[in-house]
């Protein structure tokens, strides 16, 4: 089983940003997790954890939640189609 998220990195940056990424859990006895499309870089203080978006307080939220999304749709149902035909 295999699941998918948007999360930000642990990394900062020396501007004080931090990456938003696409995160790939593939889930075995050892467990697996894989960090691979960075989609942009944010202040940490505009992240919303819950949600997995940028706040509306940021200038250009509603174009930057719209990359996000624009990454994770495809992703998910790239994944959504191998669970499907039998890919773990």
């Amino acid at each position: 089983m295999a699941s998918l998220r948007v999360m930000l990195h642990s990394k900062t940056y020396n501007d004080g940003t931090r990456a938003v990424m696409l995160q790939l859990i593939y889930e075995t006895i050892a467990g697996r997790q894989f960090r691979r499309k960075t989609i942009c870089q944010i202040d940490p203080r505009y992240w919303n954890a819950r949600t997995a978006r940028i706040k509306a307080g940021h200038p250009s939220h509603v174009a930057l939640n719209q990359t996000i999304n624009s990454v994770y749709n495809p992703a998910n149902d790239r994944l959504l189609d191998l669970q499907r035909k039998g890919c773990p």
